[in-house]
C-alpha cells in the first residue's frame, strides 16, 4: 500500500486565489511496457496536471516529456506538468519491462506555474488493510492537499472523510491494483 501527498499552492495567494479542480482521468494496462492516459477533459494552457502511476513487482518508469518528478514511494510514481497550449491528447509511461501498471492525471487551475508544489510527503507499506498517509505541513495560505492512495489488495479505497474523491480505479476493473485521488 502507497499513499502520498502533495501540496500545491496558488498562484494568486496573494490576491486570495483559489486552486479549482478542472477534472480527472484514468487508465489501466493490464501487462505490457507502458501505460497510456487521456489529457483528462477541459484542460486549458497554464492549469497543472498532476499523475500517479502504480506498476506491480520491481520496473523503472520513464516518463513523458514535459513531466517533472515530484517523489517515488514503493511502486508509485508522483509527476507534474504544466499544460501548454497544444497539449496531446494522452501522455504515455513507459517501463523497462512487462509490468501491469494503473495511473490517474488530475488537473487543477489556478495553481502557481511557476512553483506549484509546496511539499510532498508519502510512505509504502504493505502490513494491513489501512492506508495511512503521512502528515503533510504547508508554510503558505492559498494551497490545496492531494491525496493519492494505492493498494494491490482486492478492494475499493475509502477517502479520508475531509477529503472529496476525485478518481478511483478499483482493483476489481483494472485487474491490477486499485489507485485515487482525492483532496
Amino acid at each position: 500500500m502507497v499513499s502520498a501527498g502533495l501540496v500545491v499552492r496558488s498562484h494568486r495567494a496573494e490576491a486570495g486565489g483559489t486552486i479549482d479542480y478542472r477534472s480527472a482521468s484514468s487508465a489501466s494496462n493490464g501487462t505490457a511496457t507502458s501505460l497510456t492516459i487521456k489529457v483528462p477533459k477541459g484542460v486549458e494552457s497554464g492549469d497543472v496536471m498532476v499523475a500517479a502511476v502504480a506498476h506491480r513487482d520491481s520496473a523503472d518508469w520513464t516518463r513523458p516529456d514535459g513531466w517533472t518528478r515530484i517523489r517515488g514511494d514503493g511502486n508509485t510514481g508522483l509527476y507534474y506538468k504544466v499544460a501548454g497550449a497544444d497539449e496531446p491528447s494522452s501522455y504515455t509511461w513507459t517501463l523497462n519491462q512487462k509490468r501491469s501498471a494503473v495511473g490517474i492525471i488530475v488537473a487543477y487551475s489556478g495553481v502557481d506555474t511557476t512553483n506549484p508544489i509546496e511539499g510532498s510527503s508519502g510512505q509504502f507499506g504493505d502490513v494491513d488493510d489501512q492506508i495511512t498517509a503521512p502528515s503533510l505541513k504547508t508554510t503558505i495560505d492559498h494551497t490545496r492537499v492531494i491525496g493519492f492512495y494505492r493498494t494491490n489488495k482486492d478492494t475499493t479505497i475509502s477517502k479520508p472523510a475531509a477529503m472529496t474523491e476525485r478518481i478511483e480505479i478499483d482493483k476489481s476493473s483494472s485487474k491490477v491494483l486499485a489507485i485515487e485521488a482525492a483532496d
